[in-house]
């Protein structure tokens, strides 16, 4: 399992890119589950979905968790389930899984933290 928390003093409207990244709109990604919550005080996204990767013959899940507040915006992206064998080797898949989204975001000013 691979975690990776992105965060950016402001709110920002993550969904959008989000989205686009994903192309959540073409006939590629139908497997996405999107799920919204919203009060008075942040907005939470959640986006579930799977991913086949052929050097570990097998599909792994990616979680990303958006929190929008007044002042900040937190993004936490999760892949998991890509490990293979006796020792759940992920032979690089799950933080490739991340890679892109996790670029996108650092591109719009957000930072990584643990």
């Amino acid at each position: 399992m691979i975690i990776s928390k992105l965060k950016i003093d402001k709110k920002f409207e993550t969904k959008n890119i989000i989205n686009n990244i994903l192309n959540i709109d073409s006939d590629t990604k139908r497997n996405v589950i999107k799920k919204n919550i919203k009060s008075r005080l942040k907005t939470t996204y959640i986006y579930i979905y799977e991913e086949y990767y052929l050097r570990t013959n097998s599909d792994l899940t990616v979680t990303i968790f958006i929190e929008e507040e007044e002042n900040s915006t937190n993004v936490e992206l999760i892949s998991s389930g890509g490990g293979v064998g006796m020792m759940s080797n992920s032979f690089g898949s799950e933080a490739k899984s991340l890679k892109e989204l996790k670029n996108e975001l650092i591109s719009y000013g957000f930072k990584e933290y643990d």
